[in-house]
């Protein structure tokens, strides 16, 4: 648990240094040339973000499963993450992938991304504070998708890295909050662990 923890808290660093990265991209896509290298750039990093949001819907999932197997928002981690691992190797590789349909592919994981989380916070009975903090995250990333999907028609190369960015961030975010809870049950765990170990002794 701790080294899925420590892999999940430096995803999320690096999610969310790939979002300051975009975010810089945008600000230097003035004339074709820059453009062009900024948006193959861009390309890039996005898939490196699909690949990333797959890896932590399959965290969040292995996290749930320690007390809940059949939960139906385990296997939709798992599906969605698989989903999105496969996306971002084909569309590291494939040359004619535009930042639009990586607009799609972000606002489909907003959205699946965000009813799991709606469906843990439900199961969150005795957490009060992750169930309102799960409910918030699914919220906002619901709105998200609501989004990119009102704007992904006519979207121009600055709004679609500028998006993706955003998104990225939060997914960062996210990825942290994730780590926070699974560092939590660590610790129950740990002390669990002790207090039973003490009274053995005893």
């Amino acid at each position: 648990m701790k080294i899925r923890n420590a892999v999940i808290l430096g995803h999320g660093i690096l999610a969310i240094v790939l979002g300051a990265v975009l975010f810089f991209l945008r600000t230097i896509m003035e004339g074709i040339l820059l453009e062009a290298l900024a948006v193959v750039a861009a390309i890039m990093l996005a898939a490196a973000a699909l690949l990333l949001a797959g890896l932590v819907d399959w965290f969040a999932a292995a996290a749930e499963a320690i007390k809940h197997v059949h939960r139906i928002a385990f296997y939709s981690y798992m599906i969605g993450g698989a989903i999105l691992v496969g996306a971002g190797v084909f569309f590291g590789y494939y040359p004619r992938v535009t930042l639009q349909l990586l607009v799609i592919i972000a606002l489909v994981q907003a959205l699946v991304s965000g009813l799991s989380a709606l469906i843990f916070a439900i199961k969150a009975e005795h957490h009060r504070f992750e169930r309102r903090a799960l409910y918030f995250i699914g919220t906002l990333s619901i709105l998200f998708s609501g989004a990119m999907a009102g704007l992904v028609k006519d979207l121009t190369h600055q709004e679609a890295t500028t998006i993706l960015a955003a998104y990225l961030c939060f997914l960062g975010v996210k990825m942290l909050f994730f780590g926070w809870r699974l560092y939590r049950k660590t610790i129950l765990i740990k002390n669990i662990v002790n207090e039973a170990s003490t009274q053995l002794t005893r």
